[in-house]
């Protein structure tokens, strides 16, 4: 039995935004972490900010990248 646990491939715009959200999240990480960047040195808000919080959501959505590199 089946349980719908079958993985099928995305095509069409579901395929574009399964593989966009990972650098996409990324690219966010990056922007708000070298915005905040004037921070003291001792400031380690940019750890439990927005910039973790997009890191975190760029490898939770990486399942499209990790399984086409497994292919590869």
């Amino acid at each position: 039995m089946n349980n719908g646990a079958e993985r099928r491939p995305t095509s069409g715009v579901a395929g574009f935004l399964a593989f966009a959200a990972t650098p996409l999240c990324i690219m966010m990480a990056l922007m708000t972490g070298l915005a905040g960047s004037h921070h003291s040195a001792h400031d380690l808000s940019w750890l439990t900010g927005m910039a973790a919080m997009y890191v975190l959501m760029g490898v939770l959505h990486s399942a499209p990248w990790l399984d086409r590199l497994s292919r590869w």
